[in-house]
């Protein structure tokens, strides 16, 4: 495949830039992280209906209904823009439930301060039933997505001596 070879509307060199196209189905997650802007993204953002309930991943291959049929309620298809030196990360509930806050043992308001999410108000005794669901997923996707960069950006530092000057391993 032929990178996509752009610029920004300012005549800005983005090099070369392609397109990731992804399917998922159950709690799978996949998460972007962009070496020019050291920002993380989740690309497969609300794929998880019910993420609260670490028994129901929300989707499964096989006869997973009625012994005959999938269960493809989270099945979802998922795109994203990607830049030379750009990491994908494709995780598994086992490494994405560890940036969860709550399975952390942080409250909402906590998450809220750690990540400087002030569009959610929380008080300090409001436990993560006593704020609206769309806050919760607000507030916890902040936290994963800003957890990753810190994980991402320390790694680099602590790896600097095989890093070269594009941050790829050396």
């Amino acid at each position: 495949a032929q990178p996509l070879v752009a610029g920004d509307a300012d005549g800005t060199d983005r090099g070369s830039r392609w397109i990731i196209v992804l399917a998922t189905v159950g709690d799978c997650k996949a998460f972007h992280w962009s070496a020019r802007t050291e920002t993380v993204g989740e690309i497969t953002e609300g794929n998880r209906h019910n993420s609260r309930d670490a028994r129901d991943c929300g989707g499964r291959l096989g006869p997973a209904q009625n012994g005959t049929e999938p269960d493809l309620r989270n099945f979802s298809v998922h795109h994203e823009l990607v830049e030379e030196n750009d990491l994908i990360m494709f995780v598994s509930d086992g490494v994405h439930d560890n940036l969860d806050p709550e399975h952390l043992g942080l409250s909402p308001l906590e998450t809220a301060e750690a990540t400087g999410t002030g569009v959610v108000k929380a008080g300090k005794d409001d436990g993560w039933d006593d704020i609206d669901p769309g806050h919760v997923e607000l507030l916890k996707n902040a936290f994963r997505k800003e957890r990753l960069r810190k994980l991402l950006v320390d790694a680099r530092v602590t790896a600097g001596e095989r890093l070269d000057d594009k941050g790829r391993l050396g």
